[in-house]
């Protein structure tokens, strides 16, 4: 509660070093007013003082002036009481503290106190004695006496004087006459019967012997009465069941010296801790914790006047505080300054003026408790150099809400880092120190959508450091290294690159958060860079920007605007580390470029990532680091409303890696991989990364191709069944083609950076092709295309970083030779398999049409038919001979021109042009020959099949396979009805020829 309005006041403040070495004083000063004051004008009183922190030796509080107007009674003083915290020498005075502004305590001059008695001070020698100084001897003089003697000798003259007051003649014969006179002495008639005092005397002795005797049987009968009765005595129901001294005496030795009395000790040590020589608590170095948060702010646009009207929480003790205001900053960066001037306690006036108005946004404000935090850390690491090797800075939760961190960062020098808080050099030589950071409860809890203010839960930190442009960012980093809140020696010191220089330092934080001032663009510190630290173990913290999800602040609905600068949640050691790096129940709030730079040895036991750019950074190379050669294990990381997945930081150790064993659970549209290095970091990439939760598996985006083996849990199993043509992702595994509808095309990802195979099959009966093509110019078996034409036809592949090859080989027709390597579209069969010839009389074949069924996959222009010619019959008489090729409804498609002089010559295989080319969909076609003539039997031959009683097996017409039609025909009609086919030539092998086509 601050002064009512109009109350005069003064500042008192003061720098209170140690007369030792200078250090800083720590403790308090108690001031006291020396009457109950009362302020008429204002209504108000002040019945007591109170205290101030002496924070890194200095004190600054406003108080109430001796001299105040209209503060009654007037004449009233200060106490004031310097105490030190560690039980030294305490300094007590009064004060006479008068005027307005600002007094220091070093002007002020002790005074007397309002009631008379000592200034006070420490208890010094009297100066002086009425003027006398030195040795001082008080005579008779000094103190108003008699001379020495004067009063014995009056004494003895009063004593030896015969009647020295001049009245005992009187007396004496006074008492004669009364002594002599028995009547009417006071009042007795007759004083010669009174009992003589002998007399008197026996009687009152033997009444009062008599009296005890009679008194001591009464009470002995009355003791033993009580000492009897053990019901309802001083109102105890049964006094049987009292404890005698002794018995009580006994048992109360045997409580105080027993190990667990009451049975609560194990319990209690196992959940409290003394505090001892190796636990250094920051506020025992003057941190004061004095962070608040308002969810109310206002600002104006041009104006320095900070608003929190609802809350009012604003002291004139808040004037010289750092203050942060989310939003208000040119275009809606936070605003980050100090208080000047307090109005009231709904109004401030800040250092800076807005840029942007806002209104109902975080404020937060503290006083800066760098200087005593950094104190504490340097004397824990000293303390474990010199003792046991390891030491505790303990961070208790904060009076208030929170820690301010408001220093400069400390680039280079000795502590070879960049950070506001440095964690200090241990040589790699000397023995390894554990440095434990720890605040009193977990800070792992993550910020509800609907919270108005940033997570302080705990022991928090908050730093005030923020960057005005990506610039200034840029230029911090390559100065010093990542500039941050908590951080070791960084690269440009020489530590965390190759060949695996660290500080030999492990680092243990834990139940702490450390918030970072939100920036609308990532421009804020890292939060911790332990990049040179040869261990870390970080457990039940967070590390955030002190931005909010709910409106009207909003502070994260667009992730990719932090992709302006170069923020990181946190750094773990690099690469080549000590092998060493636990992370467990940890989050990562939100609001930095990216979230956890992960290094080798990296082992995650609970992790939640929020409104990053990019969430989790496998790290393969940074900074002139040593590469990846060890993994990173994830068991189970959240991520959520993060633009990247995964982004890798450089390829590893001889161009593979980082590796990685990650689950991660997200909720997306487009789960994303990238890396930093244009594509081969992410193609050297290893290891497997595990995706659950709510996101599109069509939406999965791979910036370049990669290593890593991406697995789908939503699926039951990893088989995907595709009906049309498809591109195959990271997630595929084994893809099953249906053609039923129609040919398709499954193309394969890209080879380079995969590692798993990847199996296609055909399982559909129908003739449609399934063709596997390889993206862009990668080839499978050296070929740009394979083709499964039947069913349960499969190709499983495996890349070859360029290309592919077929690890398993289906059923032989279906990978015997191709017609494409022969430079035809299809054909009926393998042309090696025409082993046999036709022979067949012109009385027998002359005028009939015979059929050969040949299926088209995919779509063709069809040009030509190609035959085997091997007989040639010189003396034949050949005319009205045509090839033609019908459709499955028996229509005409196309055919040749008269090839009668084609087989009078030339004994090879031949290719016939159709008059007409014509564009085959994928179904079934019949190849038609009509021949006329004559010719002698044996000698007009064709290569064919050999096959006989055999060919047909299992069909019927209109689907034989080979069959023939009609007689006395001379051209090829417009149209066959199929259903009338027959195999009367057929069974004897004349139909089986072997045709291609191109």
């Amino acid at each position: 509660m601050s002064f009512p309005p109009g109350t005069p006041t003064v500042t008192l403040v003061g720098t209170i070093p140690s007369a030792v070495a200078g250090t800083p004083f720590q403790g308090r000063v108690v001031l006291s007013p020396s009457a109950y004051l009362v302020d008429s004008t204002r209504n108000a009183v002040y019945p007591g003082g109170g205290s101030v922190m002496i924070a890194n030796g200095t004190i600054s509080v406003q108080i109430l002036p001796c001299d105040a107007a209209g503060i009654q009674p007037t004449g009233w003083r200060w106490r004031v009481d310097i105490q030190p915290s560690n039980g030294g020498r305490r300094v007590t005075y009064w004060a006479n503290i008068t005027g307005t502004g600002t007094v220091d305590i070093a002007d002020i001059t002790p005074v007397p106190a309002p009631n008379g008695g000592p200034s006070g001070g420490s208890g010094g020698a009297v100066s002086s004695v009425n003027g006398k100084v030195g040795a001082v001897v008080l005579d008779a003089s000094d103190v108003h006496a008699d001379p020495e003697g004067t009063a014995a000798a009056a004494v003895v003259a009063h004593a030896s004087a015969t009647d020295p007051h001049g009245d005992r003649a009187v007396a004496a014969s006074a008492l004669a006459a009364h002594e002599a006179d028995t009547t009417s002495v006071h009042g007795i008639s007759n004083t010669a019967t009174l009992e003589t005092q002998s007399g008197a005397q026996a009687k009152a002795d033997a009444a009062q012997t008599a009296a005890i005797a009679s008194a001591a049987l009464d009470a002995t009968a009355k003791v033993a009465a009580h000492e009897a009765d053990t019901t309802a005595v001083h109102g105890i129901a049964d006094t049987a069941l009292l404890e005698t001294a002794a018995g009580a005496t006994a048992k109360v030795a045997t409580h105080a010296g027993a190990a667990d009395p009451h049975g609560d000790r194990a319990d209690a040590a196992s959940k409290y801790q003394a505090k001892s020589a190796w636990i250094f608590d920051v506020t025992t170095y003057g941190a004061l914790g004095n962070g608040k948060v308002a969810s109310d702010a206002a600002m104006t646009s041009g104006s320095a006047v900070l608003t929190c009207s609802t809350s009012a929480p604003f002291t004139a003790g808040d004037v010289g505080k750092n203050v942060m205001v989310l939003g208000a900053g040119t275009s809606g960066e936070t605003l980050v300054g100090t208080i000047s001037a307090y109005t009231d306690s709904s109004h401030v006036t800040l250092s800076a003026t807005a840029g942007s108005t806002i209104s109902g946004v975080p404020a937060m404000w503290a006083s800066d408790d760098t200087v005593a935090i950094q104190a504490a850390i340097d004397a824990a690491v000293a303390y474990a150099g010199t003792h046991s090797g390891a030491a505790t800075v303990l961070i208790p939760p904060a009076t208030n809400a929170f820690y301010g961190v408001a220093g400069a960062l400390r680039t280079g020098g000795s502590t070879l880092g960049n950070a506001q808080l440095t964690l200090p050099v241990v040589a790699a030589t000397a023995r390894k120190l554990t440095l434990t950071i720890r605040g009193a409860h977990t800070g792992a809890g993550v910020q509800h959508w609907q919270q108005t203010v940033p997570n302080t839960t705990g022991s928090t930190l908050v730093s005030f450091g923020l960057f005005a442009n990506a610039t200034a960012q840029a230029n911090s980093i390559n100065a010093g290294g990542n500039p941050s809140v908590l951080g070791g020696p960084s690269q440009p010191g020489g530590y965390g690159v190759a060949p695996g220089n660290f500080s030999n330092l492990y680092v243990d934080i834990g139940d702490l958060s450390i918030l970072t001032c939100h920036s609308k663009f990532g421009l804020t510190y890292t939060a911790i860079d332990l990049s040179g630290v040869a261990n870390a173990q970080l457990r039940d913290g967070q590390t955030s920007t002190t931005g909010v999800v709910a409106p009207p602040a909003g502070s994260y609905v667009s992730p990719n605007v932090f992709a302006t600068g170069l923020s990181i949640g946190i750094l773990l050691p690099a690469n080549g580390n000590n092998d060493c790096t636990i992370l467990r129940n940890w989050t990562i709030g939100g609001g930095y470029t990216y979230g956890l730079l992960a290094t080798e040895h990296t082992d995650i036991y609970g992790l939640r990532i929020l409104y990053c750019w990019a969430a989790l950074c496998p790290v393969g190379t940074y900074y002139s680091s040593v590469g990846a050669a060890h993994s990173i294990n994830g068991s189970l990381i959240s991520i959520e409303q993060c633009t990247y997945l995964v982004y890798v930081f450089g390829p590893g150790t001889g161009g593979l890696g980082p590796t990685v064993y990650l689950k991660i659970d997200t909720e997306t549209s487009t789960p994303r991989f990238g890396d930093r290095t244009s594509g081969t970091g992410l193609a050297a990439a290893r290891g497997e990364v595990v995706l659950a939760g709510l996101f599109t598996a069509a939406g999965l985006t791979l910036d370049n191709p990669t290593g890593l083996k991406i697995r789908n849990s939503q699926l039951t199993y990893p088989i995907t069944t595709k009906t049309s043509n498809y591109t195959a992702t990271s997630f595929d595994e084994h893809i099953l083609a249906d053609a039923t509808s129609g040919a398709i095309t499954i193309t394969l990802p890209t080879a380079v950076g995969r590692t798993d195979p990847i199996t296609v099959k055909k399982i559909d009966s129908s003739v449609n092709a399934v063709t596997i093509d390889g993206a862009g110019s990668e080839t499978i078996d050296g070929q740009l295309t394979r083709r499964l034409d039947n069913q349960w036809d499969y190709a499983t592949l495996v890349p070859s970083g360029s290309g592919w090859y077929i690890k398993a080989a289906p059923t032989a027709t279906s990978w015997a030779e191709r017609p494409s390597e022969q430079g035809l579209l299809t054909w009926t069969y393998d042309p090696n398999m025409a082993g046999h010839v036709t022979a067949q009389s012109n009385a027998g074949v002359a005028g009939r049409i015979t059929l050969v069924k040949i299926p088209i996959r995919e779509p063709i222009t069809w040009s030509s038919i190609w035959f085997g010619l091997s007989g040639v019959d010189a003396g034949a008489s050949l005319a009205n001979c045509y090839l033609g090729v019908y459709d499955a409804a028996g229509n005409l498609k196309g055919t040749t021109a008269d090839i009668s002089s084609s087989l009078m010559s030339g004994a090879t295989a031949k290719a016939v042009s159709l008059v007409t080319p014509f564009t085959a969909a994928p179904g079934t076609y019949f190849i038609a020959m009509l021949l006329n003539g004559t010719w002698t039997t044996n000698s007009l031959t064709f290569k064919a099949s050999g096959a006989g009683v055999s060919v047909n097996a299992g069909l019927t017409a209109p689907n034989l396979r080979y069959s023939n039609l009609l007689t006395s025909q001379t051209s090829l009609p417009s149209s066959l009805t199929l259903s009338s086919q027959s195999t009367s030539i057929i069974n004897t092998g004349w139909a089986s020829q072997w045709y291609g086509v191109s």
